[in-house]
C-alpha cells in the first residue's frame, strides 16, 4: 500500500476532473474508478473543501433543476420546510424581568415583520426560504444591513442572496495565518473571519439598499470594503449569518440536501417519461386491419394513406364507419402500458429517498391509504428523533442568531437596560428561548390522554408537554386565565361530558314485587 507521502503526491498530479467523488455531479453513473487508493479502494480526499470546490457548482444547478421540474422533488423539498420551519420559529426573550421580557417581545415581533430589507417578507417566510437554498444550494446567507427609513421602527435588517454569489477566489489578500475556501477567509480554527463576493452580489446589494459600498453611505453598514466602485465587496464575518449543516470538521460550506438523491430522481423522471412514451405510442396504433387479398383501402374521404413500403395506413376518426374488403378481419392491439409494475418500483425508490432525506414517505406521495394510529403514531416518532436536531440548530441560527445580533437595538426600541457587554448581566439580559410549531396530535384523545398520564406519574412536565406542542407555556397560561374569566368559556371548561355506565355481562335479576297489602 502506498504511503501517505506518495499518495498526497500523486493526488497533486491527478486532473481535477477526476476528484469529483459526488456521483451526482460526474457524468458516469459509477463511483468506481480504479484500484488508485489501494486494496481496492476509490481516491479519497483529505478535506470536504477540496470536493465541494469541484463539485457544489453541477450540484447546484442540477438540484435547482430537480427543484423546479421533479415533482418529487419539490414534495421532498417543501416538506422539510414544512417539518423544520413550519409556521415559523420565533424567539421567546427570558430576561428574568417580566417587564422587560415584555417590551422586549413587542420589539422582536416589530422586527419580524420588516427583517427583510427588501420589504417583501417577514423573517418566518425568509426561514422557510432559507432552507430552501440549504436543500438546493447546500448554505444560505443574510447579510445584516441598517436602513435610513424613517417608517422602520429600527434600522436592522435582513439581505438574503444566494450562497453561489460567493467569490471562487480571494476579492483582496488573505491575512497571513488564515486560508481561504469557496469565498470564505479563515483563522486557523476555522472560524469564519471575512467573506468575499463577486461582482453580482456587489450589484445586488447597491441596487435594492439605494446606498453604495462607501461606509456611512445609507446602504451597507460600516466595515464593508471593496476592491473596485460597485464590483466585489468583502464583508466581516459579524454582518453574515451563513448556515449550513456541518458534516465534517473544518467545513466551509454544506451540501444539497438533494445531492444524496438527485440521481435517483433523474432516473425516476426518466423511467416515468419512457414509460408514459410507450403508453402515447402503443396506444395511438389501436387496431390493425388483416387482409388475405392485399391492395389499397379507401378512406372515408375518398383518399388513399399509405406508408413508405406502400402498405395502406387508417386513421379512426370518431363518428366515421369503415367496411373491409372480402378477406379483411380486424385485429385490436393490446397496449401494457403503463407496466403494472412501475408502480411498486417507484414506491421502493420512494422508501430510499425517505430514508435519505428524513422525509416520512407517506409526504412524499400523499398516500395514507395503509395509515393507522400505530403506524402513524411510529413514524411520527422516528421523524421526530431525525427532525428535532436540525430544527434546533437551524433555529439557533434563524432566529436566536438574529435576535443576539439585533438586541442593541430592540433594547432601545424597547428602553430597556443594556448591560456591559461580555458580563453575566449581559448573558442574563439576552437570554431567550427559541420556539417552534411542535407536532401535531396524531389521536387527541390518546394523545392528550399519555400526555396525563406522563405528568401524573413524574415522567413530563405541563410545561414541556405545552412546549411539546408548539405553544410558549406563559403565554398560553395567560390567555387561559383570560379565558376563564368570560362566563361562557368557564361554563365549557368546566362542563365534563357524562359517559354512560358500561352495560354488565350478567345483570343481577329484580326481586319479586311484593304486595303492599300483604302483612308483614
Amino acid at each position: 500500500m502506498m504511503g501517505s507521502p506518495v499518495r498526497s503526491w500523486i493526488r497533486r498530479l491527478l486532473p481535477k476532473a477526476l476528484l469529483r467523488f459526488y456521483d451526482a455531479a460526474i457524468g458516469s453513473n459509477s463511483i468506481w474508478r480504479g484500484k488508485g487508493g489501494g486494496r481496492g479502494q476509490a481516491w479519497s480526499l483529505p478535506r470536504l473543501d477540496d470536493e465541494l470546490a469541484q463539485s457544489l457548482p453541477t450540484l447546484i444547478a442540477r438540484c435547482r433543476h430537480a427543484f423546479q421540474n421533479s415533482p418529487t422533488a419539490r414534495a421532498i423539498v417543501e416538506a422539510k420546510v414544512a417539518l423544520i420551519v413550519s409556521t415559523g420559529i420565533d424567539i421567546e426573550p427570558t430576561p428574568g424581568i417580566e417587564r422587560d421580557a415584555a417590551a422586549l417581545r413587542s420589539a422582536w415581533l416589530m422586527l419580524v415583520e420588516c427583517a427583510d430589507a427588501s420589504g417583501r417578507s417577514n423573517l418566518y417566510e425568509m426561514q422557510r426560504q432559507a432552507w430552501r437554498q440549504i436543500e438546493t444550494a447546500g448554505s444560505f446567507i443574510w447579510i445584516i444591513v441598517d436602513l435610513d427609513d424613517p417608517n422602520r421602527p429600527l434600522p436592522f435588517a435582513l439581505h438574503a442572496i444566494e450562497p453561489d454569489l460567493l467569490s471562487p477566489v480571494p476579492v483582496e489578500p488573505i491575512a497571513e495565518g488564515n486560508t481561504f475556501a469557496l469565498g470564505i477567509e479563515r483563522d486557523r480554527y476555522a472560524k469564519p473571519i471575512r467573506y468575499h463576493f463577486d461582482e453580482t452580489a456587489a450589484s445586488q446589494m447597491t441596487s435594492p439598499l439605494g446606498g453604495s459600498l462607501l461606509p456611512g453611505s445609507g446602504g451597507l453598514p460600516r466595515g464593508i470594503s471593496a476592491s473596485a466602485p460597485t464590483t466585489r465587496m468583502v464583508l466581516p464575518a459579524d454582518r453574515v449569518i451563513h448556515g449550513y449543516r456541518i458534516l465534517r470538521p473544518s467545513q466551509s460550506t454544506g451540501e444539497p440536501g438533494l445531492a444524496p438523491i438527485l440521481n435517483t430522481l433523474h432516473q425516476e423522471r426518466r423511467l416515468v417519461e419512457a414509460e408514459l412514451t410507450a403508453a402515447l405510442n402503443g396506444a395511438a396504433c389501436s387496431v390493425a386491419i388483416v387482409s388475405k387479398g392485399g391492395g389499397g383501402r379507401g378512406l372515408s374521404d375518398g383518399s388513399t394513406g399509405t406508408d413508405g413500403n406502400g402498405n395502406a395506413e387508417f386513421r379512426l376518426e370518431p363518428g366515421t364507419i369503415f367496411t373491409l374488403d372480402e378477406g379483411e378481419s380486424t385485429e385490436v392491439i393490446q397496449n401494457n402500458r403503463p407496466s403494472q409494475a412501475i408502480a411498486p418500483f417507484r414506491l421502493m425508490l420512494c422508501g430510499d429517498e425517505a430514508g435519505a432525506t428524513g422525509v416520512p414517505q407517506r409526504m412524499i406521495n400523499r398516500d395514507v391509504s395503509r395509515a393507522n394510529y400505530s403506524s402513524m403514531r411510529a413514524d411520527q416518532l422516528d421523524t421526530k428523533r431525525i427532525i428535532d436536531p436540525e430544527t434546533a440548530w437551524f433555529g439557533r441560527l434563524v432566529a436566536r442568531e438574529v435576535y443576539l445580533r439585533a438586541f442593541a437595538q430592540l433594547a432601545v426600541l424597547a428602553m430597556v437596560y443594556i448591560p456591559p457587554r461580555r458580563s453575566l448581566a449581559y448573558r442574563l439580559a439576552t437570554a431567550c428561548e427559541v420556539q417552534t410549531d411542535g407536532w401535531a396530535y396524531v389521536d387527541p384523545q390518546k394523545d392528550v390522554a399519555g400526555a396525563i398520564d406522563a405528568i401524573r406519574a413524574g415522567l413530563s412536565t405541563f410545561r414541556d408537554e405545552r412546549s411539546s406542542r408548539g405553544k410558549d407555556a406563559r403565554d398560553l397560561q395567560k390567555r387561559l386565565e383570560a379565558e376563564l374569566k368570560n362566563p361562557l368559556l368557564a361554563q365549557i371548561f368546566n362542563d365534563t361530558p357524562t359517559t354512560p355506565a358500561p352495560a354488565q355481562a350478567n345483570p343481577p335479576k329484580p326481586a319479586p314485587a311484593t304486595d303492599p297489602t300483604e302483612s308483614v
